[in-house]
């Protein structure tokens, strides 16, 4: 099946890769809706959000004297729009309606913070492992809950027909 060559940069329905993702990411991802490039979509948006999170602690923590947790408050609240514009419009390119899709993110963003910190309280204060042990858990297990729940919660398929 040839490419479109009018369909540019378009992947899938209505979405867009956003131009500060690398080329050669789109090539290795492919314009496919499967399950595997999707989540290799999930994995460079989530790189990229990191990116914005680390930047914003490393620049409030160490140039501005903020403190690290409430740098961490911060940074979450600078990521999280990329997070969601990413997710819907290169991930899961979505066409819903943006209220009620965006409600459902800001619902299900709270999981992230209460994982990590619960993976943490279990390996740290309950099998009594360094705090690198907590910090790795949640390394794996975040994401992973995260695009089931993105997946199936958040960025829901448009029904048939639409």
């Amino acid at each position: 099946m040839a490419a479109d060559p009018a369909a540019g940069a378009r992947i899938g329905r209505v979405g867009y890769a956003l131009p500060i993702l690398p080329s050669l990411a789109d090539a290795a991802i492919g314009r496919h809706q499967g399950l595997l490039a999707k989540v290799l979509r999930y994995m460079v948006i989530g790189l990229a959000v990191t990116a914005v999170y680390d930047l914003a602690v490393v620049i409030l923590t160490h140039w501005q004297g903020v403190a690290a947790l409430e740098s961490a408050v911060i940074a979450y609240c600078l990521a999280a729009p990329f997070s969601y514009l990413g997710h819907r419009f290169y991930t899961f390119c979505s066409d819903a309606k943006v209220r009620p899709e965006l409600t459902r993110f800001l619902l299900a963003a709270p999981w992230s913070f209460a994982a990590s910190l619960a993976g943490m309280f279990v390996m740290t204060s309950l099998l009594g492992l360094p705090a690198i042990a907590g910090a790795l858990a949640a390394t794996v297990l975040v994401p992973l809950g995260n695009f089931l729940i993105l997946s199936y919660r958040v960025f829901l398929p448009s029904p048939a027909g639409s």
